[in-house]
This record gives C-alpha cells, sequence and structure tokens, in this order.
C-alpha cells in the first residue's frame, strides 16, 4: 500500500480572541467547539496559558476542516494528543529530544471518525505553534492507496479491488 496527499490545510489564530471569548461564552464555547479531552487538558492550565491552548486547538480544528475539502466535519470530533515516545520506537538510531514528547497528532471521534475510515485516511500530520499573538497549526493528510502497475503512480481504487494493467487482459 502506498500512501498520497489528501488534503492540507492552515490556520492562524488570534489569541486575545479567544481569550475575549472564554470570559464571554465560558463552558458553552468549550462544549460547542472542543472534545472532551481538550476540555479536560484546558482546565488543567493555568492563566493566560489557556488562551494561547485554545487558539492552538482552534487553528488545528480550522486546518483539519479545510484538509477534509469538500467534507463538513464537526469541530469537537476533531482534536491533538502528544504522540510520546511511543513514535520514537519504529527508528531505533532516533533520539528524543526530551523524556516528554510536545510532537502531537490527530485523533478523529463520532461521524468524523467514520469518514476517516471510509476515506482511508491514516497517520494524519499536524504541526502547531504560537508566538506572540498567534498560533498556527498546519495539517496534512494522508490517504492509503492502492498502486495501480504501470500508471507510475498511486491511485485509489474506487472498488478497493486490484486493477489489472492496461493490455493484460
Amino acid at each position: 500500500m502506498a500512501r498520497t496527499v489528501y488534503g492540507i490545510g492552515v490556520d492562524v489564530a488570534l489569541i486575545a480572541r479567544f481569550e475575549r471569548s472564554y470570559a464571554r461564552f465560558g463552558k458553552r464555547l468549550l462544549t460547542r467547539a472542543f472534545h472532551p479531552i481538550e476540555i479536560s487538558e484546558f482546565y488543567a492550565r493555568a492563566g493566560t496559558d489557556r488562551a494561547t491552548y485554545l487558539a492552538s486547538r482552534w487553528a488545528l480544528k480550522e486546518a483539519t476542516f479545510k484538509a477534509f475539502q469538500r467534507y463538513r466535519v464537526q469541530f469537537p470530533d476533531i482534536y491533538a494528543v502528544q504522540r510520546g515516545l511511543d513514535s520514537c520506537a519504529a527508528v531505533p538510531t532516533a533520539l528524543p529530544v526530551t523524556e516528554k514528547s510536545k510532537a502531537l497528532r490527530i485523533e478523529f471521534a463520532g461521524e468524523t471518525k467514520g469518514l476517516a475510515k471510509q476515506l482511508r485516511l491514516v497517520e494524519p500530520l499536524v504541526s502547531i505553534s504560537h508566538d506572540g499573538n498567534y498560533a498556527v497549526a498546519y495539517v496534512l493528510l494522508q490517504q492509503e492507496v492502492d498502486e495501480v502497475m504501470g500508471e507510475g503512480h498511486p491511485r485509489l481504487l474506487e472498488d478497493g479491488g486490484a486493477q489489472q494493467p492496461p493490455g493484460t487482459t
């Protein structure tokens, strides 16, 4: 099996906007846009770090929404968790920078999880950063595809089965 890029997305969020939004809407903002895991992580944070957290996760959700292209996905169904050191285990020569990795991976819940499975999306990639007043997120969705021999590039087969190269039947 090969992989191809299904979609990419990027978003920039103003951190102060989320400070104001949380002050105005409180728990209602959290429950409408964020996954329960994110809400727990939000409450575990202190002070100004909370607004940065909300802005970065919102940017992640917007970027993922854009990467899904023509499909509408629900924001609470998209969330990030720390990748952890297990991602280094596949590369025995890779040394983790810290004991606690800050690298993230995207998880899907609800209908979005089913859609991702139907689209054969595997190992979504994400990068989040924040500096000063802004948080930014990049998302790349990868799709598992069957390789079609003789055409030089992978292609998703509609029926999920193997296709014979032209002139071999």
